[in-house]
């Protein structure tokens, strides 16, 4: 019986730090498909000339939301995973306000004001998905390896 409990518990705590794991990805990566399609919309504003100011606010706005959303999926990692794994979350995460910053600064340019350099911005977008996907890959490897080892039998 103490042995059923104990994988009970074992089990509950995967399945939280893996709910954690994915809300986050989930997250991250909503934010900068969202990222991509409102530097989409303020190109074809400012440079192509297309009426889209209303849908690239709303896509602003989407984007800020996001950010929220990120901010709270990180803090929920903070109850499931050791302070290593946050580290790294947390360094995502500040790659993914950077972005945000970044559009700003990218939109004020567009429309005439300020000095953004685009290629840095499109690096620092392109570096934050080979990031994530190399975080999402380890941390799959870590939950799969947590998998196993709480369906084995403890050694005797």
């Amino acid at each position: 019986m103490e042995r059923q409990l104990a994988g009970e518990r074992d089990f509950a705590l995967w399945s939280a730090r893996r709910e954690a794991f994915a809300a986050y990805l989930s997250t991250i990566e909503h934010l900068r498909v969202t990222f991509n399609h409102a530097v989409g919309l303020a190109e074809a504003h400012y440079v192509e000339g297309r009426n889209t100011a209303a849908r690239g606010q709303e896509a602003k706005e989407a984007l800020d939301q996001q950010h929220k959303d990120l901010l709270l999926a990180q803090a929920t990692l903070h109850l499931t995973v050791a302070s290593s794994e946050v580290d790294e979350v947390e360094a995502l995460t500040e790659m993914a306000t950077g972005l945000i910053s970044g559009y700003d600064d990218f939109v004020e340019h567009l429309g005439g004001g300020g000095h953004c350099d685009e290629n840095a911005l499109f690096a620092r977008e392109r570096a934050l998905k080979e990031q994530v996907a190399a975080w999402a890959q380890r941390a799959g490897h870590q939950l799969q390896g947590e998998a196993v080892r709480s369906v084995r039998p403890p050694a005797s």
